[in-house]
């Protein structure tokens, strides 16, 4: 069982921005797409929601074509949290969390989902607002509860066994350094608890830090793919990025620390290579 696109390719306004991009998540890893802006980071992601109404390729999940699943059934094996997600209506936190439960309505007592709303809230800490209007929080804290609602929609496995997702786009943003780390340690546990995680990241120490596989991407297609210390050396970073760095092993962990070097941005080819650059 696993999610799986192959060949995947996405256009816009008639320019590619997905070409022919393959990625299989598997149940138990956490994989972690990084690249610069623009390089179809959260296409892909979209794309394995099946989020993507002009894709070409292929997604499966678990075995049976995306498109065969019903979106009810979808909704069952994956959540995801978008890079943006918005909220108009004056809902409570813990209402904005209960409707990550929606999809097993009838499949769960109402016992369990009281443990998985209030477990993915202590797991997000967000507990402490429950009872405030989400229209009061501040964007991290927003984000936070958001992310738990995606807890609580793949709390538990399923009883038939077929294997669970969480996709998380660029789920760090807007989070301190505190509870960027909570958030990806908390999604390294999903990982570890048997469903497959995929996350978008800017980080690249973020994404050495906690992902089993890194997928760079660049210009629209994955340039490479492997451990984070097959992926992350200087050659690709400099070539990708356009940035020189250092790169040393950690010594608790063995994985490696990435450290841009003083006046490390390499000499860009380009004025607008350099505007790009100076936007991210």
């Amino acid at each position: 069982m696993s999610l799986k696109g192959s060949e995947l390719s996405v256009r816009a306004g008639g320019k590619p921005i997905l070409r022919r991009a393959s990625l299989e998540v598997r149940p138990g890893e956490l994989v972690a797409i990084v690249g610069p802006n623009g390089a179809g980071k959260s296409t892909l992601l979209k794309a394995l929601a099946g989020e993507n109404s002009n894709l070409l390729g292929s997604v499966v999940l678990n075995g049976r074509a995306l498109k065969h699943w019903r979106a009810e059934e979808i909704a069952l094996q994956r959540a995801v949290l978008p890079q943006s997600p918005g909220l108009a209506f004056p809902f409570r936190v813990w209402d904005v969390v209960e409707l990550g439960r929606y999809p097993l309505r009838g499949l769960a007592s109402g016992d369990e989902h009281h443990a998985a709303i209030t477990g993915a809230m202590d797991a997000a800490d967000v507990t402490r607002f429950a009872e405030r209007d989400c229209r009061t929080l501040s964007g991290g804290e927003l984000h936070r509860v958001h992310f738990a609602r995606t807890l609580a929609q793949i709390w538990a496995p399923l009883p038939d066994g077929r294997a669970r997702f969480l996709l998380l786009d660029e789920p760090t943003a807007a989070l301190d350094l505190s509870h960027q780390h909570a958030i990806l340690a908390r999604a390294r546990g999903v990982a570890s608890d048997g469903a497959g995680v995929l996350v978008v990241l800017h980080d690249l120490n973020l994404a050495a830090a906690f992902a089993d596989r890194v997928v760079v991407m660049d210009k629209g297609g994955i340039v490479d793919a492997g451990t984070p210390g097959e992926t992350l050396t200087t050659a690709l970073i400099q070539s990708v990025w356009g940035v020189e760095t250092e790169i040393v092993r950690d010594p608790a962990t063995g994985r490696p620390r990435i450290y841009v070097r003083p006046q490390g941005i390499a000499k860009l080819r380009t004025i607008g290579e350099a505007r790009a650059f100076a936007a991210e």
